[in-house]
C-alpha cells in the first residue's frame, strides 16, 4: 500500500498522469486508475494517510453498494 501512494505521490509531483514512477524510473505493473485516484485525493486534501485510502474506501463501498442494489432487484419482493 505505501508503494503505491508513493507511486501516487511522485506523478502528483511530477505532473505526470499518463507515465507511472517508482523511484524515479517509469513503472508500468500495474494499470493507473487506482494511482489517478490516489493522486487526486492527494491533490484535495493534502499529502496523508487518510488520503491515500480514500480512493480504495470509496471503491470498496461503491461496490458494497452495487451489490447491494443488484441484489435487492434480483431476490427482492
Amino acid at each position: 500500500e505505501a508503494w503505491y501512494a508513493e507511486v501516487s505521490r511522485e506523478m502528483l509531483e511530477r505532473g505526470s498522469i499518463l507515465t507511472v514512477y517508482w523511484n524515479d524510473s517509469p513503472w508500468f505493473h500495474k494499470p493507473p486508475l487506482s494511482f489517478w485516484g490516489t493522486m487526486a485525493s492527494f491533490a484535495l486534501l493534502g499529502e496523508s494517510e487518510w488520503a491515500a485510502r480514500l480512493f480504495s474506501t470509496a471503491c470498496s463501498l461503491g461496490t458494497v453498494a452495487l451489490v447491494s442494489w443488484f441484489a435487492g432487484r434480483t431476490y427482492g419482493p
